[in-house]
């Protein structure tokens, strides 16, 4: 099964929305039908949100590989595979190499 070949990664309100909309538009571009899969910054960890915006991230979250690996379920023949969480531009997890697929 495909998986990403690309990430959109940014700051909070810096246009990852905007960007995201519009590379799904394009026909030879696959990205994951979740935006906000989380799932590189959950260390297969299930999410643990509080505040206003919590059960929004509870229900976009991905922490099961099983989970993650069919967000890609979808692609067939695109030249790009992508996805995109702004969560991994402050995720402590980008520097220590973890990988847990």
């Amino acid at each position: 099964m495909p998986l990403p070949n690309f990430f959109v990664i940014g700051a909070p309100k810096s246009g990852t929305t905007a960007l995201y909309d519009g590379l799904k538009q394009h026909p030879e571009i696959y990205m994951n039908p979740v935006k906000e899969p989380h799932f590189f910054a959950l260390n297969g960890q299930p999410p643990v949100w509080a505040g206003p915006a919590g059960s929004y991230r509870m229900q976009t979250a991905v922490w099961r590989p099983r989970d993650y690996f069919m967000l890609f379920a979808g692609v067939t023949n695109h030249r790009a595979v992508g996805k995109a969480s702004q969560s991994y531009l402050k995720s402590p997890l980008r520097h220590n190499g973890s990988n847990n697929i």
